[in-house]
């Protein structure tokens, strides 16, 4: 089972345990602050869900990421995935295509 991590009442991350403490505090800040966007636009932020899922990976170091998000909003479900070498452009990516869904639904 994939380990899981709960941010608050309305985040989860899952697959995040193979990053060490000070990527998780960076991963932690980008997302934070992701979210304060989000319920700005959402009509009702129920949720935030990313997966992360290592793809690639030569001795420890971890060479490509695939990252999947879901947001929740009033209900319905706005997914993202990207794929990416670096977790943290990988956060960052797909928190703005989850944004984007937003402003496309409006």
């Amino acid at each position: 089972m994939e380990d899981m991590m709960q941010l608050g009442g309305n985040i989860e991350l899952s697959g995040f345990a193979v990053l060490n403490g000070g990527e998780m505090i960076i991963v932690k800040k980008i997302v934070g602050n992701y979210v304060r966007k989000m319920e700005e636009h959402c009509k009702q932020f129920n949720g935030l869900k990313l997966r992360l899922k290592s793809l690639h990976q030569t001795g420890d170091k971890i060479r490509k990421f695939e990252l999947h998000g879901q947001l929740l909003d009033e209900g319905h479900v706005h997914p993202a995935e990207v794929v990416q070498h670096n977790v943290f452009v990988a956060v960052d990516d797909v928190c703005k295509k989850l944004i984007n869904s937003l402003s496309h639904e409006a």
